[in-house]
């Protein structure tokens, strides 16, 4: 009997009732346990909006690469205007110079019947998803944009610096220009490749009959760029596009009796994002943004506990600000990260300790949020990181970000492993520090510990 009042006198110590997240986690000895949050204390003291640099989606050029590509343009709050190109390399289509000369040394351009331009919308569109207006042009590029040496660039530049003019296809109207489909759409029965006309046929020729050294040194691909001017016909939406692009070319030569095709295939591609940083004045902003690896840097502060603390439970809500966020067709992205920030740039991530939350989308009320937690379900969960911000000392800067690209060697071959810090343009604006006195409308670090026994 002594004994659990005793045990009941120790848990009436804590500063705040205990939660029930990670509650079998909490030992039913006759430990103290306290609770701290940050409705009472500063936990969280600050945070600041930066970009991890090189940018991730900007600067990547696999060959034979697969994963998606965006174009199109989307306001973001407070009236900015993020835009999305996208670079793409073609592989010779005859790699047999011998062979290329015989067949097409003397093809014109009136032999060329048509070439198409093939591409596959898929289900994700950012923006005003009402109308999904995204047109864009299609131009030759005129300089190189990639490196043959190394698997990715350091960076590349804007699309208005590297193409030629004029362009050779676009989407402008949408009722004529995919074969009778009024509008791009993100239903899985409109995701399927679709035709652009290439108009121009010269430089169709031109790449057939270039030979290996001619290909290399000046065929450098073709840069979809959307348009952002003048208002009334600019982008609305940025659209992304699965598998890889192809081009088909249908000719007749003055001795062929029936009509030849030629396929031209993609070799690699670049997504080229654009979009200034957002206002950060009141200093407790929290977003982060995919395809531009914008990423929130956090300046926790818990040296209010004790350094030889064991840390029971530990919880982080982040709740969203629906109105303020842009969110893509595909829901709430699922990678969201929190790691410890890298000693030489806080927007770097040291990849030691790294947990991922939960995103919660509840589409009766319009709220969302993401909540990092103690759960036995996570490891490393949140519990590892606050200990390990504990050895620290109490004071770090923690990193909110999307998953990172990873890359690995496999039997001498580079494997590409895109995350959602690339395959999504979804922008993710979080409540404030102290926007709100309810602490329902703000984020939220819970913890509960205790002291270690001396």
């Amino acid at each position: 009997m002594l004994c659990c009042i005793a045990a009941l006198v120790g848990i009436s110590a804590c500063n705040d009732a205990p939660g029930p997240v990670g509650s079998e986690l909490v030992p039913t000895d006759s430990l103290t346990l306290k609770t701290i949050t940050n409705d009472s204390l500063l936990l969280i003291a600050s945070s600041v909006v930066g970009q991890f640099t090189p940018k991730m989606a900007t600067d990547l050029a696999f060959t034979s690469s697969n994963a998606p590509f965006f174009i199109g343009a989307a306001r973001v709050s407070g009236g900015d205007e993020f835009t999305a190109a996208a670079y793409i390399r073609y592989q010779i289509p005859i790699r047999n110079d011998s062979i290329r000369r015989v067949d097409f040394m003397s093809l014109t351009e009136r032999e060329i019947l048509d070439a198409q331009l093939f591409v596959r919308p898929s289900t994700f569109v950012i923006g005003d998803t009402v109308s999904k207006f995204s047109p864009f042009r299609v131009y030759e590029l005129r300089q190189r944009w990639y490196n043959d040496s190394i698997t990715r660039t350091s960076t590349i530049p804007s699309p208005q610096s590297l193409i030629s003019q004029p362009f050779v296809a676009q989407y402008a109207q949408p009722s004529s220009s995919f074969a009778g489909q009024v509008l791009f759409d993100a239903g899985p029965v409109l995701s399927r490749k679709r035709p652009l006309a290439i108009l121009n046929k010269s430089m169709i020729v031109r790449w057939i009959k270039a030979d290996t050294t001619m290909w290399k040194d000046s065929i450098f691909g073709l840069a979809f760029v959307p348009r952002i001017s003048p208002v009334s016909s600019a982008a609305q939406v940025a659209f992304g596009f699965e598998e890889s692009t192809y081009i088909v070319v249908r000719y007749r030569r003055t001795q062929d009796s029936t009509d030849n095709f030629l396929t031209i295939t993609e070799d690699a591609q670049a997504t080229i994002t654009s979009s200034p940083l957002p206002r950060n004045s009141s200093n407790n902003e929290i977003i982060i943004q995919g395809g531009i690896a914008l990423r929130s840097s956090l300046n926790f502060d818990i040296r209010t506990i004790p350094t030889l603390s064991t840390i029971h439970q530990a919880e982080l809500v982040l709740p969203i600000d629906t109105v303020r966020s842009l969110i893509s067709t595909r829901g709430l992205p699922q990678s969201v990260q929190l790691s410890f920030s890298a000693s030489d740039n806080q927007f770097t991530q040291d990849p030691a300790v790294r947990v991922s939350a939960t995103g919660v989308l509840n589409t009766t009320t319009g709220t969302a949020r993401y909540i990092f937690t103690s759960g036995s379900n996570t490891s490393p969960n949140m519990n590892a990181l606050i200990q390990q911000l504990i050895k620290k000392g109490g004071q770090g800067q923690l990193l909110l970000h999307l998953t990172p690209q990873i890359v690995s060697n496999n039997s001498g071959a580079i494997q590409v492993f895109r995350s959602d810090e690339e395959q999504t343009l979804s922008r993710i604006v979080f409540r404030r520090l102290r926007e709100s006195t309810d602490p329902a409308f703000r984020p939220r670090l819970t913890i509960t510990y205790s002291l270690r026994p001396r």
